[in-house]
């Protein structure tokens, strides 16, 4: 990463539990949690993150473009105000209102938006994205 970009977005992103205790001194830490099946383990890891983001849980670390089922974690209290992420599309609008209004979506903070965004790999389509964070907020 560039100077610039640390300074405009200086957090890391962490899978492993072990290091968000160490880093938490030098930047902002974001923990991830992998969902699958069921609700992931979030316990302790309040004290140690100040945000937290919810993928789908794969064989690969992110980008997979794939949903998880936002039902698992809709009725959880959050401690930490969090991301949504996995495959967060242009056709998602009505499922982000209706996640919004549920008692995790009290502490959603931000949604990560997927490759449906990009005219090209790493080449955002700015309008569409535009339109996307105007329908939802």
């Amino acid at each position: 990463r560039s100077t610039q970009a640390k300074t405009l977005f200086p957090y890391t992103t962490l899978f492993r539990s072990t290091y968000c205790e160490k880093v938490k001194e030098h930047v902002s830490v974001v923990k991830v949690f992998r969902v699958g099946a069921l609700v992931p383990m979030m316990d302790g890891f309040d004290q140690v993150a100040d945000y937290f983001l919810f993928d789908t849980d794969s064989a690969l670390y992110g980008g997979t473009g794939q949903h998880f089922n936002w039902e698992i974690i809709k009725n959880q209290s959050m401690a930490k105000p969090y991301f949504l992420s996995g495959g967060i599309g242009p056709n998602d609008i009505k499922g982000l209102e209706v996640m919004q209004n549920t008692k995790a979506g009290k502490q959603l903070l931000a949604v990560d938006l997927n490759s449906q965004f990009e005219i090209s790999p790493g080449n955002k389509d700015l309008e569409k994205i535009k339109t996307f964070i105007h329908a939802i907020i």
